[in-house]
């Protein structure tokens, strides 16, 4: 649902500010503490964390291109393609809605709501608030179904990240990059077919010149 949001700027503006509200209300109900203060260290750690979900990501991307080849390529060409509507507002907005908006209400409200006023372990909270996020972010076509168990271990990793480090601006920080990073890669296939091995997009045909 939030990726198909996401290919419109107003509606992903929309989404935020929804987001954004019902995490601000519910932090205030609820009591909520959340670390937001941009320290030295919450730098190196928004660095760090950058680097692992992106290496995890290379990582899963490479073994599943060398093990299932086209099978996967195809798919991941549908995925890239259901953003061809994306310029280069929609990625920015896109990117700000993740790191602003679903971190508020992923990480810093249903989170960290379960971790303080839930028994659940903090690992079970983990995964509750992670499944919740892929299956948020699933996509009709029912050939990328796979990918929302990604989203769903993208979800965990940042939950994990927020533990980890205690800061939500971190996971902000992280999760914005991310997905501007993701979008761009995208935007950098569906144009020039180079992100994977296989067929590239067709090229436009050349001009006619006997017109």
């Amino acid at each position: 649902m939030f990726f198909t949001i996401k290919n419109s700027a107003v509606a992903t503006i929309g989404l935020l500010t929804c987001l954004v509200t019902t995490a601000a209300a519910a932090r205030a109900m609820l009591q909520l503490h959340w670390d937001v203060v941009p320290t030295p260290l919450r730098a190196l750690q928004a660095a760090g964390g950058l680097a692992v979900v992106l290496f995890l990501d290379g990582l899963i991307h490479g073994g599943l291109t060398l093990t299932l080849r086209e099978r996967y390529v195809s798919r991941y060409r549908i995925l890239a393609g259901c953003f061809r509507t994306q310029g280069a507002r929609e990625i920015l907005v896109a990117a700000l809605a993740a790191g602003w908006g679903e971190e508020w209400f992923f990480r810093g409200t249903l989170l960290q709501g379960l971790l303080q006023r839930s028994p659940l372990p903090p690992w079970l909270a983990v995964l509750v608030s992670g499944a919740l996020f892929g299956v948020l972010h699933r996509l009709p076509d029912p050939r990328l179904l796979p990918f929302v168990t990604w989203a769903i271990l993208e979800g965990v990793l940042f939950g994990i990240l927020y533990i980890a480090t205690g800061s939500l601006l971190v996971c902000m920080v992280v999760h914005g990059l991310h997905d501007l990073i993701g979008f761009a890669m995208f935007a950098a296939f569906r144009r020039w077919g180079f992100i994977l091995p296989g067929k590239a997009p067709p090229a436009s045909p050349p001009p006619d010149a006997s017109s």
